[in-house]
């Protein structure tokens, strides 16, 4: 698999019109290596493929990176980049310009350009080979998929009224891990109540009252690739008219995600298919309340290409992950999202966490 990679990589490299490639993206480097620490840069060119890690990564990089030349270093890791890039002898290389900080670019432009070596940015060079998922790397996701699914399954007892939204979700991430979570990729949201209006309010000791509605997103890393989902619960309690206008929003939500599942398929550009979404909730007469795109993928990263936004085009592939997950949020009255990951396979949507119930739930 390293090896496929770094052809694709190499057989770019005249189309970019550069000699070789500077990674400097953590999830690119973990995309071409296998490695999974923190800090690393990798240097690609037509013959040989380098891998630069200080010390503390020696003898992990022996375990984990196969298909490198190893090269471990103390010190400045720029000034160890810059005298490795003299050694290759090129005189075009690429970089990521959205993954090296100014500083450091001014640095290897200046020092570089008195040894002849031009630096050309090469835009999301490794993100367009990984926007379209391996089958090994699905079966990873949903790995992780079923794994975030088991641990809501082990909480959903606890939403109920009395419960502390910080108090469900450090249970939840908890939950996570004691089932073999690598780590958690963000804050577990759970707002409740008014705050439900929030889509990504922070955690509070508020706790969950009669009535309310409670949203939770969630997710884990297993195996460096990701889960990411939400679900909005009812909490008994609620007024017959009360659960009529939730039902009602919940509904319309379900129905916004339904079009976009329907509307996914090869080819179809990203702004069209949030379209198929967003049309639902302004048709309902909610246009307003809904304040964020679509989707977005899922793989390495929690948010990485595709991003599914009425403002950013981008062409559907099969192989794709992503998520779908319209909302309402309706200030001082609460809001509602339904997220769900999906693959597009066989020309059409496959709801990967399809296992975890979005139908309309009243918990306690």
């Amino acid at each position: 698999m390293v090896k496929q990679r770094l052809d694709r990589v190499r057989d770019r490299l005249s189309e970019w019109e550069v000699e070789g490639l500077l990674v400097t993206n953590i999830d690119n480097i973990h995309y071409l290596s296998g490695f999974t620490g923190s800090t690393a840069v990798i240097i690609i060119t037509a013959q040989r493929a380098l891998f630069l890690a200080d010390g503390r990564y020696t003898t992990q990089t022996q375990e984990e990176v196969k298909g490198f030349e190893l090269r471990g270093y103390r010190g400045k890791q720029l000034e160890f980049i810059i005298e490795t890039i003299k050694e290759v002898k090129i005189r075009k290389l690429g970089f990521e310009p959205e993954a090296l900080v100014y500083s450091s670019f001014n640095r290897l432009k200046e020092t570089l350009a008195i040894n002849g070596v031009e630096l050309i940015p090469i835009n999301k060079a490794i993100e367009e080979f990984r926007v379209v998922k391996e089958e090994g790397e699905i079966r990873l996701i949903d790995k992780a998929i079923q794994l975030a699914a088991k641990a809501l399954e082990t909480i959903k007892d606890f939403i109920r009224p009395g419960a502390r939204e910080v108090d469900l979700a450090i249970e939840l991430e908890y939950q996570m891990k004691k089932l073999g979570a690598e780590r958690i990729p963000f804050e577990t949201i759970v707002v409740s109540g008014e705050r439900s209006a929030m889509p990504h309010g922070k955690l509070s000791e508020k706790g969950l009252r009669p009535g309310e509605l409670v949203t939770i997103d969630w997710g884990c890393t297993l195996n460096g690739y990701h889960a990411d989902i939400t679900r909005t619960f009812a909490l008994a309690g609620a007024t017959a008219e009360q659960e009529a206008e939730q039902r009602k929003i919940y509904q319309i939500v379900l129905q916004a995600q339904q079009a976009a599942i329907e509307g996914v398929e090869p080819g179809i550009n990203s702004v069209d298919l949030d379209g198929c979404c967003r049309k639902v909730i302004e048709e309902a007469g909610y246009g307003d309340y809904f304040s964020h795109g679509t989707g977005h993928g899922v793989g390495m990263a929690v948010h990485e290409d595709p991003v599914i936004t009425w403002y950013n085009g981008s062409v559907i592939k099969e192989g794709m992950v992503f998520t779908l997950e319209p909302g309402i949020y309706i200030p001082s009255w609460g809001g509602v999202r339904i997220e769900d990951m999906v693959l597009v396979k066989g020309g059409r949507c496959h709801i990967l966490t399809q296992a975890i119930n979005s139908s309309w739930q009243v918990r306690g």
